[in-house]
């Protein structure tokens, strides 16, 4: 099966498009978790996981939280992983990785090649240094049967001080990427991080790259609009919602689970078409 009809596959299963945001704050998880810094921010995000899954497509991993914690992160981060995988869901590695050739190439075996331990179903690139950059990303995601989600319009209020030079630019290399690899009428392996926050642009981004995956940030803490989503959605948009903050500290108390259980049953329900 193609990657694109994987992921299409896995949200139609589910009936939802949301990923559950992994980027854990050990000031904001529950105080009365057990252990020390890592043990708890692993007992957190076990919980969530077991607890969300019922309403969400996968789990988007924020390396950088991961990663802050060493070796022992990244042990968690691969085992968060494996627990996902148990439980049939898809996982988005957020790494933003991008860097010349050589090691472009490194980074590529080690969140897209199946023997990884730190293998994502997806992984976001950056394009910073240009097309070349992505190349071994490319190359590799059509080898390992992986997508690419390019940032091309994030979230963040300052995005658009450098990519708006760019966006057009990359839109003709994600559509032509595309093209090569299943025709224009069919989805391909390169998505695009476009920011749910960027309300009166998402329709116009849906008919720009309309035969791409959007991985839509910004619900949630950031407001970004679940209505224009679902409408999105409803017009034949393949899209994914990633969320972190607003399900995460849903509660602080022994019931911190059920309650973020509950925000991603509610953010379901916003978001079904």
């Amino acid at each position: 099966m193609h990657c694109s009809d994987l992921f299409a596959s896995k949200v139609r299963e589910r009936d939802s498009p949301i990923l559950l945001g992994l980027d854990p704050d050990d000031m904001r998880i529950p105080q009365h978790l057990p252990g020390d810094t890592l043990a708890r921010v692993g007992v957190f995000c076990r919980a969530l996981i077991k607890s969300c899954a019922p309403h969400v497509c996968g789990l988007k991993i924020q390396l950088a939280c991961f990663e802050q914690y060493g070796s022992g992160g990244v042990a968690l981060a691969e085992q968060l992983i494996q627990q996902a995988r148990e439980l049939g869901l898809l996982v988005v590695m957020d790494g933003k990785r991008g860097d010349i050739a050589a090691t472009a190439a490194v980074y590529a075996r080690a969140y897209l090649h199946p023997d990884s331990p730190l293998a994502g179903d997806a992984l976001t690139v950056n394009p910073w240094l240009g097309a070349d950059s992505l190349e071994p990303f490319i190359q590799a995601a059509s080898e390992y049967n992986r997508l690419l989600f390019v940032l091309v319009h994030t979230s963040n209020p300052d995005a658009a001080m450098f990519q708006s030079a760019a966006r057009e630019r990359l839109t003709g290399l994600i559509t032509n990427w595309n093209a090569d690899d299943r025709g224009k009428n069919q989805c391909g392996r390169m998505g695009a991080v476009i920011g749910a926050t960027n309300v009166n642009e998402l329709a116009s981004w849906h008919e720009r790259l309309p035969a791409s995956w959007l991985l839509t940030p910004g619900l949630g803490a950031q407001q970004g609009d679940a209505g224009v989503l679902s409408r999105l959605r409803a017009g034949g948009a393949n899209l994914l919602a990633p969320i972190s903050r607003a399900i995460l500290y849903a509660g602080e108390g022994e019931d911190f689970a059920q309650r973020a259980a509950s925000v991603a049953a509610d953010y379901r329900a916003k978001l079904h078409s």
